[in-house]
């Protein structure tokens, strides 16, 4: 009688414990965009830092007023820089960065 009890038991607990993992790869299944999003703003989340620190290596670049934003692979460079130079620079630091595949370039040349 106690060999079944416990055998109940065990059988139990891992029933329980089994059912929760069925629910986590059902999950998955029926999620795999929502995964593939998170996937990409990482990736994306990579590529901005990335260029961030691109940009502040080069000389004519590391004090300008750049902003940066990733959206599946695509750059959006905004902000102010001293010259037609630097957004020419700043574009092609960009593009050379892996993981982007287009470069919106919105810089301005501020006024001195």
């Amino acid at each position: 009688m106690k060999i079944k009890a416990i055998v109940l038991a065990t059988a139990t607990t891992f029933g329980l414990a089994a059912m929760p993992a069925i629910g986590v790869a059902d999950d998955k299944a029926t999620n795999k965009t929502a995964i593939e999003k998170t996937g990409d703003y990482l990736s994306d989340a990579a590529i901005t830092t990335k260029i961030k620190a691109a940009l502040i290596v080069e000389e004519d670049l590391k004090s300008a007023g750049i902003d940066v934003e990733t959206s599946a692979g695509v750059v959006t460079l905004s902000g102010a820089v001293s010259s037609d130079a630097s957004v020419a620079l700043a574009e092609n630091v960009t593009r050379d960065i892996t993981g982007v595949k287009d470069v919106h370039n919105k810089l301005e040349v501020a006024a001195n």
